[in-house]
């Protein structure tokens, strides 16, 4: 009898220990995410901001499964795959909110810019229009819409490598 009664708690200690080991490591299998209490209980045992993260990358997932799927883009890996656990899937929401916020800073620099230009390519047409449109000062507005249009294309071009 006291074998057996080892034996069980050598068993519940192992499975213990595999509870408790880092739910980052869980293999995101196709069985673990079409189980709802399965997913849950993984939910349940990450820290709030990466229940956040995880949440994301599983909402990506659903609507990327829907045929409103063909619009957006998949949450995937730096080398294009799926993640394999639950952690590389928090990381690559991490990355892609970090990507994303880069992308807004130099979206709001180069529509700040822009605005400072355009608001002096105005003047400089109000200019010309006084003048008559002389040469001189139409040659000064269009100037400004170059610079307007090579600093747009040296933004996005920026905005574009993010990836």
């Amino acid at each position: 009898m006291r074998k057996i009664s080892t034996l069980l708690a050598l068993v519940a200690a192992c499975w213990l220990s595999a509870c408790s080991g880092d739910v980052r490591s869980t293999k995101l299998t196709p069985e673990l995410l079409e189980d709802q209490a399965k997913l849950q209980r993984v939910v349940n045992r990450l820290e709030p901001q990466e229940r956040k993260l995880f949440a994301h990358y599983l909402m990506n997932r659903t609507v990327m499964a829907s045929p409103l799927g063909a619009m957006g883009s998949t949450l995937v890996t730096s080398e294009g795959k799926d993640p394999a656990t639950v952690g590389e899937a928090i990381e690559v929401v991490r990355r892609a909110d970090d990507l994303s916020a880069r992308r807004d800073v130099l979206i709001k620099e180069r529509d700040a810019k822009e605005a400072v230009l355009d608001a002096k390519r105005k003047k400089l047409n109000d200019v010309a229009e006084a003048a008559g449109w002389a040469s001189k000062e139409v040659d000064a507005a269009n100037a400004v819409i170059d610079e307007i249009k090579a600093m747009r294309q040296d933004y996005d071009a920026r905005i574009a490598a993010i990836k």
